[in-house]
């Protein structure tokens, strides 16, 4: 997402060609952003989504960190080579190696601006009645094929508002973005995070190879 925080100035060309060139030059040339964010999570099989907001802080291309209104909610940092879920209350915090670990959910990747847009997607656009696109991107990467992110965009110039993608327990995560701010520069410590002497840390590969707390399809009750 970090190409399409704010909106490149200049072509006023509508193809879906254009607008994915338009993006990705962004990307290539902005360091950072902040922004406001509401986020819908809907567990497999289950009833209405959880939603919860808070500020989420990206330097591209390898550090993020979203803060939660909720105390209850862990906060997830990216130091550069982890990916930390901290749940302060309850002192635990859960890691990914970035290095070794694959079944990290695409979506955060791209959330921080790595990688090539056409390179790694395949891409179907939309354009809406609002005057907005709607990109379909498909990841061609084989491990990653059932993760398709789905983008929504504000043309004129181009602004980000919405994201949905698969988490990695099969989670559908809907994210709408607002009061976004380019950023240069970033408290020192803002991407930072160490355990403290008692705080339990786990690999989050546990979570992974879990049984998830949903029924499986086909499951008897």
């Amino acid at each position: 997402v970090g190409f399409l925080v704010h909106g490149l100035t200049g072509s006023r060309a509508h193809a879906s060609g254009d607008i994915v060139d338009r993006l990705q030059a962004h990307y290539r040339s902005i360091k950072g952003y902040s922004a406001r964010f509401t986020e819908e999570t809907r567990l497999p099989g289950t009833g209405p989504p959880q939603i919860r907001k808070g500020r989420v802080e990206i330097l591209i291309p390898s550090r993020m960190k979203w803060d939660y209104d909720d105390p209850d909610k862990s906060d997830m940092v990216v130091d550069g080579s982890r990916l930390w879920l901290v749940h302060s209350k309850r002192d635990e915090a859960f890691f990914w190696d970035l290095d070794r670990d694959s079944q990290m959910p695409l979506g955060y990747g791209f959330l921080m601006g790595v990688g090539d847009v056409r390179k790694s997607f395949d891409v179907e656009s939309t354009r809406t009645e609002n005057h907005e696109w709607i990109l379909l991107l498909k990841p061609r990467d084989a491990a990653h094929k059932e993760q398709p992110i789905r983008l929504s965009v504000k043309d004129g110039p181009p602004t980000i508002t919405g994201l949905e993608m698969k988490g990695g327990m099969g989670e559908t995560v809907r994210l709408r973005f607002e009061e976004f701010a380019e950023q240069k520069d970033f408290p020192e410590g803002t991407f930072v995070y160490k355990p403290g002497p008692k705080t339990r840390v786990r690999d989050a590969r546990e979570l992974l190879s879990a049984p998830p707390p949903w029924p499986r399809s086909g499951d008897d009750d």
